[in-house]
């Protein structure tokens, strides 16, 4: 397993055919992109945490049942500058930057005590790709985003997203709404931290570039003076933003004095067990609080990723892969995953679940349960004057994080299926894709011996008529035989339809997302 957190070795520049097996349908047409950390070590410097390693692009190109592949590390300006000093001379999230050895005496003994947001900010965009307007980005969670060349991969320039809008930073997972809008969230660190809700309107005649049109929608203020709660992603419903505040803490301080005390990011960042879960549910058009004179609460929970949520008879429901205490967060330092005792680290650890929550929208105080939908089990209750307390209903018992839908029919809208990567803790150790149907609580998988598979993508057939008509794609990696093949399954029976193998191994990517061709021919190519 170590092999999903090693460095690749070589690029793979120029695009190579695949070994295809099994059927490859014929109308599948575009690229499956994967982003994420390639390269763990620059020089003799090495990196301390997954989030740190410098981002390695991926394609595979689909058509007329041959696939593609190439590869190529993000040519971030992060990246330029430690290849040139041969060591890590940018700080990443759990890696505290070498002293750069191009400055003199005088600029490095500076640097410790002048503040360069620049410097704070990497632009090592590793995490998430996606299209807005005709760019395609490379995310992280700083104010940068990476231009993209969806053919060749080359990184033509960046973007700083806080010459648009009043935030400094925004999650790697932005939402596109069905009116042409993109959402997102992000934090405001200058005086008392608050998080910012950003739209992206459509592009117009004022600013034909989507990413200029950038409007604050709504600001809500962290209830510590000099701290907040991370946020990793957030979700949209047909007329709501859901924003969760967990107790995963960061301490602004900590973050502004790293460098001068000698320490990452990461330590500024802790699990407070004794703080609650807070739900805030916001009109993503007027940006006001829904039920502002209350407050929706639930037990510690850790969460990364949003599986989906919608408004249903007066409540908002929605689901995620969360945890039930900061034991993950710990467990993604780079010394416990190249560690032969991962697998046993896993087993004990892990507890990421998918999960729902209901938030009622008519508050009936006398009510011994404000939930009063008939198909879950969730509950919310007053545990205060003001206080209403969300009780989650587990939706499998299978562990499950990177959950994928039906983006385009059914995100923000009641849904059936989520498919996403499943870890196995009973017995062996093993990780397979499962396909969950939320509303009768039945879990599928599938999974191969030695074999890891990437986050699933689900792309709809071209005359899908039911929710799981199409197809779901997976970059998979043997770490024994060292080769990575693109698994096609039927999503409906979830059962192998094809794959194409080839002779690379690159280490596990995070985000991946599947572009048509018809929408790729309107992306900007540098």
């Amino acid at each position: 397993m170590q092999a999903l957190f090693k460095s690749l070795e070589k690029e793979t520049l120029e695009p190579v055919e695949g070994r295809v097996t099994g059927t490859i349908p014929s109308w599948l047409s575009g690229s499956f992109y994967r982003n994420g950390p390639g390269k763990y070590e620059v020089g003799d410097t090495k990196y301390n945490h997954l989030f740190d390693g410098l981002a390695l692009l991926q394609k595979f190109s689909i058509k007329d049942g041959r696939i593609s592949y190439q590869n190529k590390f993000l040519k971030s300006e992060t990246f330029l500058k430690n290849m040139k000093a041969n060591r890590i001379v940018v700080s990443e999230f759990g890696t505290l930057a070498h002293p750069d050895p191009c400055k003199t005496l005088f600029q490095r003994f500076f640097s410790y005590f002048y503040l360069d947001e620049d410097e704070m900010m990497t632009d090592n965009c590793s995490v998430n790709i996606f299209p807005m307007g005709d760019q395609l980005y490379a995310s992280t969670e700083t104010k940068w985003l990476r231009k993209i060349d969806p053919e060749t991969l080359e990184t033509p320039g960046r973007v700083d997203i806080t010459q648009f809008v009043a935030t400094n930073s925004a999650t790697a997972h932005p939402h596109h709404d069905r009116d042409g809008c993109v959402y997102n969230i992000g934090n405001c660190f200058k005086g008392r931290p608050r998080l910012a809700v950003i739209r992206w309107n459509p592009p117009s005649k004022e600013a034909p570039d989507q990413i200029q049109n950038a409007e604050l929608v709504a600001s809500l203020p962290s209830p510590y003076y000099v701290k907040y709660s991370y946020s990793h992603s957030f979700a949209l419903t047909e007329n709501f933003i859901v924003v969760i505040q967990q107790p995963l803490i960061i301490n602004v301080l900590s973050i502004l004095t790293a460098k001068i005390r000698g320490t990452p990011f990461a330590n500024g960042m802790y699990w407070d067990k004794n703080c609650k879960t807070v739900f805030h549910i916001i009109n993503k058009k007027t940006g006001e609080a829904i039920n502002p004179g209350y407050n929706y609460v639930g037990d510690p929970l850790l969460l990364f990723h949003h599986i989906n949520a919608y408004e249903e008879d007066g409540h908002v429901v929605v689901d995620v892969c969360s945890a039930e205490d900061g034991s993950t967060f710990d467990m993604i330092f780079l010394d416990k995953l190249q560690s032969e005792d991962f697998k046993k680290l896993m087993k004990k650890n892990g507890n990421t679940f998918p999960r729902r929550f209901v938030l009622p929208l008519n508050i009936d105080k006398k009510a011994s349960n404000l939930v009063t939908l008939r198909d879950t089990r969730a509950t919310a209750t007053m545990s205060g004057k003001n206080e209403i307390f969300c009780k989650d209903e587990r939706l499998s018992d299978i562990l499950t994080e990177f959950p994928m839908v039906n983006y385009e029919l059914v995100n923000g809208r009641k849904y059936r299926y989520m498919y996403g990567i499943s870890t196995n803790v009973v017995g062996d150790y093993s990780t397979g894709l499962v396909k969950t149907d939320v509303q009768n609580k039945t879990t599928v998988r599938w999974d191969e011996t030695d074999c890891y598979p990437s986050e699933p993508w689900f792309v709809p057939s071209p005359d899908s008529k039911e929710e799981d008509d199409g197809i779901v794609l997976s970059s998979v990696l043997n770490d024994v035989t060292m080769k990575t093949f693109l698994l096609v399954l039927d999503a409906k029976s979830f059962t192998e339809l094809g794959r194409a193998e080839f002779d690379v191994a690159p280490p596990m990517g995070f985000h991946v997302r599947f572009i048509d061709n018809e929408t790729i021919r309107g992306l900007k190519k540098e």
